[in-house]
């Protein structure tokens, strides 16, 4: 008895903890886009006045430049997010029924592989930029300005090149067309992964439901 007890209260306090996330989510999804929005205008600003200082001719190293790059890197990331936040969060408030025309369809798509590729890019610069602070005898050798340059250019070119594939990943369709009784476009997954579920393992952790 006393163990079927124990199980109900903890079940109670899983309830009352669920339900004050729910609770939280809610309310936080009503404030969302507003935050957003301040925050990747001020990243936009900082990361502006990043480039206008790291450009400086006196300030331009191997280390600056990749550092350069990861701003810039950052405020597009920022800036698309930003016209994604105001146009679903605030413009539309998260609606699935909010008319989304099939322009702001393809945007979404392009900026789900744009962030990605952003991200990948990221990584790659961090790398480099270890490698140039914290192995002082190989890093000078090896990082020099010319090589930092054309290291950052190969990857920019790279990620670009190898999300190109993502672009097959979605289409855009009608939502009377999918069974939706009110008119606008979504993006779904395209007959390309439909048919074959290998493909779905690169489609699962980035759709965003519209």
């Amino acid at each position: 008895m006393s163990v079927l007890n124990a199980t109900l209260v903890k079940q109670d306090v899983v309830s009352v903890h669920e339900n004050y996330f729910e609770l939280f989510v809610r309310k936080y999804g009503e404030v969302h886009g507003y935050v957003s929005m301040v925050v990747c205008i001020f990243g936009a600003i900082s990361n502006i006045l990043n480039v206008i200082v790291l450009t400086r001719r006196h300030m331009i190293t191997p280390t600056n430049c990749i550092l350069t790059a990861l701003a810039i890197r950052d405020f597009l990331t920022t800036l698309t997010y930003l016209v994604y936040a105001v146009y679903y969060f605030v413009y539309t408030q998260n609606r699935l029924n909010g008319n989304h025309s099939q322009g702001w369809n393809y945007f979404i798509v392009l900026k789900i592989i744009f962030t990605s590729t952003c991200h990948n890019m990221a990584m790659w610069f961090t790398v480099f930029r270890y490698i140039l602070v914290c192995h002082h005898g190989i890093g000078n050798r090896l990082c020099s300005l010319q090589r930092a340059i054309l290291t950052i250019a190969i990857i920019v070119i790279a990620n670009i090149f190898v999300s190109i594939p993502d672009i097959f990943l979605y289409r855009v369709v009608k939502q009377t067309d999918i069974g939706y009784n009110f008119s606008g476009y979504r993006f779904i997954e395209s007959h390309l992964v439909e048919k074959h579920s290998f493909y779905k393992s690169f489609n699962s952790g980035s759709t965003v439901s519209l």
